[in-house]
């Protein structure tokens, strides 16, 4: 998966295509990002936690449920569930329980989750407030079930290096610079190292290439790069005469790259699964990109005819 994610980044800074002019660097950037990984079955226990609603209403006096004549038991029937004697007569303490005796399956049990708003991923139903019983917080009832998630392909963690050429017709020119034909935004180059600018052989910037990070949408990438390096008055020979400029840079580069998948041989790649902070399963959420990079001058294609 390294390699579509080098070459998903390759597709936003487009294809190396070196100057034959003016200054040359040789790139190289060392990310934590994400890429796709092969799942497997699995089996997932749930668990559903039953009391009132916010308005007050027990969760056994929901309209999915229907009392039998004789009063000793209720039937769950909508839409989707229709389990006869699903709940039967309790006691004081608890009025109405689930039948285990007819309610056993994880079909069933998932079934009657779901008709009660059991919520998969944040495991909480529409009967989510507890009953304060002798000081402490109760449900007044809980059941489990299980089931298996197929296989897919999902996110998880990895390390990718990208390698490109950048081009600056001027050091100092904020328009002058791309790096394999895209436009690289300065923001600002600064020296500095000494109280006069003749010694000032430090060099910081601040740069951009890419998407915006706001329009990051799972298609697309950008980063931004802050760092420090060096400044030379001898920075290479031209036709026997030095010219001075930028020798070398470093620092930090944080962005986001396309979403992720896993490669296939004979089928279409499989999308990536990632979550949203809210539990909301997709599989177009752009990717993280965040790690170090350096910048070195490349004398010999430099100022090449």
């Amino acid at each position: 998966m390294k390699k579509l994610m080098i070459a998903a980044a390759a597709a936003v800074v487009g294809v190396s295509v070196a100057s034959a002019t003016d200054y040359v660097y040789d790139f190289s950037a060392s990310l934590k990002t994400t890429t796709g990984a092969e799942g497997k079955d699995t089996k997932v226990t749930y668990t559903v936690n039953l009391g009132k609603n916010d308005t007050g209403k027990w969760w056994y006096d929901d309209e999915l449920f229907t009392e039998t004549a004789d009063g000793k038991f209720k039937n769950a029937s909508n839409d989707t569930v229709n389990i006869e004697k699903a709940l039967k007569a309790g006691n004081s303490k608890y009025p109405w329980k689930l039948n285990t005796s007819v309610v056993k399956t994880d079909e069933d049990k998932a079934a009657l989750a779901a008709a009660l708003g059991f919520n998969e991923a944040t495991g909480v139903t529409t009967y989510n407030v507890q009953k304060t019983y002798k000081g402490k917080d109760v449900w007044c009832e809980t059941f489990k079930y299980k089931k298996t998630i197929a296989a897919e392909c999902y996110r998880k963690a990895t390390s990718v290096k990208l390698t490109r050429t950048v081009n600056a017709t001027d050091c100092c020119d904020d328009t002058g610079w791309n790096i394999d034909g895209d436009d690289v935004t300065v923001y600002f180059i600064n020296r500095f190292g000494a109280q006069t600018f003749d010694k000032a052989d430090d060099v910081e910037g601040l740069f951009s290439f890419g998407e915006d990070f706001d329009t990051a949408d799972g298609t697309n990438a950008g980063f931004a790069l802050a760092g420090q390096g060096s400044w030379s008055e001898k920075a290479v020979k031209v036709d026997g005469d030095y010219v001075a400029g930028i020798t070398k840079m470093s620092g930090n580069i944080v962005g986001f790259l396309p979403a992720p998948n896993c490669e296939t041989c004979c089928a279409d790649e499989a999308d990536a699964l990632a979550f949203e902070c809210d539990g909301a399963a997709s599989y177009t959420l752009p990717t993280a990109a965040y790690g170090t990079w350096s910048i070195k001058l490349n004398k010999k294609e430099s100022f090449q005819d």
